[in-house]
């Protein structure tokens, strides 16, 4: 099959679910490389997640020298991702405008990179400009890939959040988060232990002069998702993960909305199941389970009947 000629900007249609970890994912590593327009300061902040409201026009059309791309937010019924022109399957799904998709948030951006390499205005590789950095860059990325694969079935079988979709076990997401963590001392041992990049002092624009690789944006996707959604402090004990974390944290592609991950839901998200064998432990959990449910369900009644602020 012929290349298209390097003049010719495929139109793209990226769609995504806000605040989802997968497609934050893509997001990030959008405005991390200029392809998006820049988020608003923050007007509330936290030490580690500075707010920003999220643009209200989605979906939106990118123009930039690469591709044109059409980013479309998908909404919830039932289990179920719609939107028009999205095919089955989860969250990002990137259409390249010919009948065919890329359904996995790695294989996207690596895409994407590789259409941004082959322009003339291709800017720098967020894979590493030497064999030796893009080699660097993919230890870390699989390190950082694994660890997030690990956290998702942690948060699957020892979270509240998913008592009522499948089945779960306090134990085996104990294993798994443990195996997360144990993961996640490899990347601190081995590569951000030492690494100052992001202490360095800040710009005039108030990005951090920094070099930042697809690795760091998986990696820093995943330890802000585990804070803000299921409180989960990844970095506790990590001092070069942490210092890597707040540091990214200040950049523009960090930015939240107040209400990408709503409170109620947050409460659910954030309550570990306890492992217990007893028929009186098992009961007594059973009853915080079913009083945080009543209380999102109570929530969004009040919302519906104007009840709410």
């Amino acid at each position: 099959m012929a290349s298209p000629p390097t003049n010719h900007k495929p139109n793209l249609e990226l769609f995504i679910l806000i605040g989802g970890l997968y497609p934050r994912r893509v997001m990030i590593y959008l405005h991390e490389k200029g392809l998006l327009p820049p988020i608003p300061p923050p007007t509330i902040s936290t030490s580690t997640s500075p707010t920003a409201p999220i643009p209200t026009t989605l979906p939106v059309p990118v123009q930039n020298p690469h591709f044109n791309l059409k980013i479309t937010p998908c909404t919830q019924k039932g289990l179920t991702m719609i939107a028009p022109g999205k095919p089955p399957g989860s969250l990002p799904i990137l259409s390249l405008g010919n009948g065919t998709f890329i359904k996995q948030s790695l294989a996207i951006i690596h895409y994407l990179e590789e259409l941004c390499l082959s322009t003339p205005s291709k800017g720098k590789s967020m894979l590493g400009e030497s064999a030796e950095e893009r080699a660097r860059t993919m230890e870390v990325l699989g390190l950082a890939d694994e660890a997030t694969s690990l956290f998702g079935l942690a948060c699957h079988k020892g979270s509240a959040m998913f008592v009522l979709l499948e089945e779960t076990d306090a134990k085996a997401g104990r294993l798994a988060l443990e195996g997360c963590e144990k993961v996640l001392g490899v990347l601190e041992r081995d590569y951000y232990g030492q690494d100052g990049r992001f202490v360095k002092e800040r710009s005039e624009d108030g990005e951090d002069e920094v070099e930042v690789t697809i690795a760091d944006v998986v990696l820093f996707t995943l330890l802000q998702f585990a804070e803000v959604m299921y409180k989960k402090d990844l970095t506790q004990g990590l001092e070069g993960l942490k210092r890597f974390y707040e540091g990214f944290g200040r950049r523009g592609s960090a930015r939240v909305s107040e209400d990408m991950y709503p409170e109620d839901i947050r409460k659910i998200a954030s309550h570990w199941l306890p492992e217990t064998k007893s028929w009186f432990g098992s009961l007594k959990e059973g009853g915080k389970l079913v009083w945080l449910y009543l209380g999102v369900c109570g929530g969004l009644l009040r919302g519906l009947m104007g009840w709410g602020k």
